[in-house]
């Protein structure tokens, strides 16, 4: 699985590798291109990531691929939170709330918080021209924790 995360801030490969290494600094992030990502043959503490532009308020996406196949969707929202926090930008990424079937729905941090939001329409998702609406601040203490090596705490 990728992670997937969009933010609003327009950052360089090289910034983005060093954000992400801030963030597990026991790994080594390789920029790798999107059609090659999955099938690459990283060393074991390597981690590839590409980056393509979006437009809307999300200026990029990432997409990382860590060697763990388990807990991405937490592991996504944790650097979500981790980027929106060391580069003071607002960040996104997917959720699937255990309460719903709305598969529209995403995770937005900005300011250290977390909110929930609807990207059903908007250019961010790539299915309509609105931007990301806010539905509600959600507590922030639901995003977990991992390591330096991106495994779940």
């Amino acid at each position: 699985m990728l992670e997937t995360i969009g933010i609003s801030k327009l950052l360089t490969e090289k910034e983005i590798s060093t954000a992400l290494h801030l963030i597990f600094p026991s790994l080594k992030f390789i920029r790798v291109d999107n059609d090659t990502i999955v099938e690459r043959k990283l060393k074991p503490n390597e981690v590839g990531f590409f980056v393509y532009p979006n437009d809307s308020e999300y200026k990029i996406r990432i997409e990382v691929m860590f060697p763990q196949k388990n807990n991405t969707e937490e592991r996504e929202q944790y650097i979500a939170k981790k980027i929106s926090e060391n580069l003071n930008c607002k960040t996104i990424v997917g959720y699937q709330s255990k309460h719903s079937k709305d598969q529209y729905l995403s995770l937005v941090f900005e300011n250290g918080k977390v909110f929930l939001a609807d990207d059903l329409e908007t250019k961010y998702a790539g299915d309509g021209d609105d931007e990301v609406r806010i539905i509600k601040e959600l507590d922030s203490n639901m995003i977990g924790a991992f390591d330096n090596n991106g495994n779940e705490l």
